[in-house]
């Protein structure tokens, strides 16, 4: 991927009532009624006023090369995540620009990001999903004392002509493209390198996660073999990727806001898994970690999963299952896990309502 950087120019020396005044009169047209409405922008956001103080966050290039209706589209898209840490993502078909083939413009607005790897994780994303990027444009907007926001403009077409995409592929690929800033670098590679035939990088985020929970359980046994690394290569090697899938599909479904499995489905689905696992598995190490990364499944009681504008991946857990049996120490009552880019947190507090508690990063 070629990446060309220019320097940022200096926004008192723009004329931004000049440089922008195509799109000024574009939201007065709107607000006076002579232009139609067909995006259904929000009104507040074209009032000329406000799209001034707008102007003024943002560089030349993207005031004059940026078309009107896609521009107070993208402006509320960084309305939306401004102040955050947050990503907006958006998709529709591509129109005006048929000589291109059957194209799609996907924006993003991606807070505090680098530019690059914002577009290195998108066209990654956007490849995983049979997706070719014919077009980019990226632009970076001030956000005040919040740092700043990237807007990425894409213009991309399916690699195979004769598919269309259906809108429940689209929503997903969404979801993964802002998902991509909170994802730890070796759970992007696993899905999208190691096994893209057959990891989600939802299950893929999962089996990371587990791994690094499994660490400090396992390793009071041993801490040569449950080592961080070794535990990651037992369970994401090619001859244990398939029980690791399994196992983190269970965990999906365990929790699925739509159609979680009952008590009983999830216990017969464990016995079988479990079993599954001992008869065909001939590492004994292996299959003591894919075991107990089953009793992870059974030992945690809520999870932020499935939630869409989540950062970190996060476990409320059982604390029995960070304890051995023969362990006499006071019980914690709660334990919560969080696994995100780059590092893995735990907060451990005795109350309900705990004003103190301890809390690790790794």
């Amino acid at each position: 991927l070629s990446m060309f950087t220019y320097g940022f120019q200096k926004l008192e020396l723009i004329d931004v009532e000049l440089c922008g005044n195509h799109l000024l009169q574009y939201a007065d047209g709107i607000m006076s009624g002579q232009i139609e409405n067909v995006n259904g922008l929000d009104l507040k956001f074209l009032e000329r006023e406000k799209v001034m103080d707008y102007l003024h966050k943002c560089g030349e290039n993207y005031i004059s090369r940026s078309d009107p209706a896609r521009f107070f589209k993208q402006r509320e898209m960084y309305e939306s995540v401004s102040g955050t840490e947050n990503v907006a993502t958006s998709m529709e078909k591509a129109v005006g620009i048929e000589e291109l083939g059957n194209c799609y413009w996907v924006d993003m607005a991606v807070t505090n990001s680098l530019p690059q790897f914002s577009l290195e994780h998108a066209v990654r994303v956007l490849n995983f999903n049979n997706f070719e990027v014919v077009r980019t444009h990226v632009d970076v907007v001030k956000d005040g004392a919040n740092g700043k926001v990237t807007h990425l403009r894409l213009v991309a077409r399916p690699l195979d002509t004769e598919v269309e995409p259906n809108d429940e592929d689209n929503a997903r690929m969404l979801r993964q493209l802002k998902r991509m800033k909170w994802l730890d670098p070796y759970t992007t590679t696993l899905a999208l390198d190691r096994y893209p035939n057959l990891l989600s990088l939802r299950t893929a985020e999962v089996i990371t996660a587990s791994a690094a929970l499994l660490h400090p359980i396992m390793t009071k046994q041993n801490p040569v073999i449950y080592s961080k690394g070794r535990i990651l290569e037992y369970l994401t090697s090619k001859r244990h990727i398939a029980y690791s899938t399994e196992v983190a599909k269970l965990f999906s479904n365990r929790f699925d806001p739509d159609g979680p499995l009952t008590d009983v489905e999830f216990h017969s689905e464990c016995a079988r898994l479990r079993e599954e696992i001992k008869g065909n598995v001939e590492d004994s190490v292996a299959v003591e970690l894919l075991c107990k990364m089953i009793d992870i499944i059974a030992h945690t009681l809520k999870t932020n999963l499935f939630m869409n504008d989540r950062y970190a991946l996060s476990l409320r857990l059982d604390p029995e299952i960070m304890l051995g049996q023969d362990d006499n120490r006071e019980r914690p009552f709660g334990v919560i896990f969080i696994h995100g880019r780059r590092f893995n947190g735990y907060h451990v507090r005795f109350r309900d309502i705990a004003r103190g508690g301890m809390r690790l990063v790794t």
